[in-house]
């Protein structure tokens, strides 16, 4: 069974020789055990592995009735999250300098010329877009 598995992981038939197949100290579940299998090249090496099942104990709900939780809340480091999560959606307009260091970070990164990463004016993107007349209505009372 561990052998049919693992021969269809990989494309290429294998040989006895070339699987090994390593049993799972869970008997319980009937999730297939792990297993190894090498190619005939050895070139390709292929693990499987299912995923174990949880324990119930490790679902359980945490109590946060405990001290230490109300503690956390008037905490420095929770006003700080607080103000980082604010400034993420309410950010400052983007002076030159700022747009500048982006886009030289950007060019550096994507190894480009800092030129393509410059900003368009709305008007210009919405002169070059491509004009479409109105369609007539179908009827006269739409």
């Amino acid at each position: 069974m561990y052998r049919i598995l693992c021969q269809r992981l990989l494309a290429r038939p294998l040989t006895t020789k070339t699987l090994s197949a390593f049993v799972s100290s869970d008997s319980t579940t009937n999730l297939p055990n792990p297993c190894i299998a090498m190619a005939p090249d050895t070139n390709h090496i292929v693990c499987y592995h299912p995923e174990k099942p949880h324990p119930y104990e490790f679902t359980k709900p945490i109590d946060r009735t405990d001290a230490s939780f109300a503690q956390a809340d008037s905490d420095v480091f929770s006003g700080q999250v607080r103000q980082d999560y604010e400034n993420r959606f309410y950010k400052k307009e983007v002076t030159k300098k700022d747009f500048r260091l982006e886009t030289e970070q950007l060019a550096q990164m994507f190894n480009e010329h800092p030129a393509v990463f410059r900003q368009t004016p709305k008007f210009d993107k919405i002169r070059r877009a491509p004009q479409f007349t109105k369609p007539k209505p179908d009827r006269s009372g739409i």
